[in-house]
């Protein structure tokens, strides 16, 4: 991100971090890291999560950050 802020100066941000719905705590330890790192480049804005809604596997998308219940899951807590 540093690289891309310096070569062409403009912001960044991650516009699709994801992670297996089964384990929702690293999900969550994942996503904080991710968001720190963004915060700590000068000109990044931030991070979006794709699609977190989706729960019970929505055709095959198994990376959601709510829980079988339609519930979010620790995921969301990095936010």
């Amino acid at each position: 991100m540093k690289d891309m802020v310096s070569r062409y100066g403009k912001q960044v941000m991650i516009c699709e971090a994801g992670f297996p719905v089964n384990d929702p705590t690293t999900a969550e330890t994942f996503l904080k890291d991710l968001i720190a790192k963004t915060k700590s480049v000068s000109g990044g804005l931030g991070v979006f999560y794709w699609e977190p809604e989706c729960y019970n596997s929505w055709q095959g998308y198994g990376s959601g950050a709510f829980g079988s219940n339609g519930e979010p899951t620790a995921a969301m807590d990095a936010f």
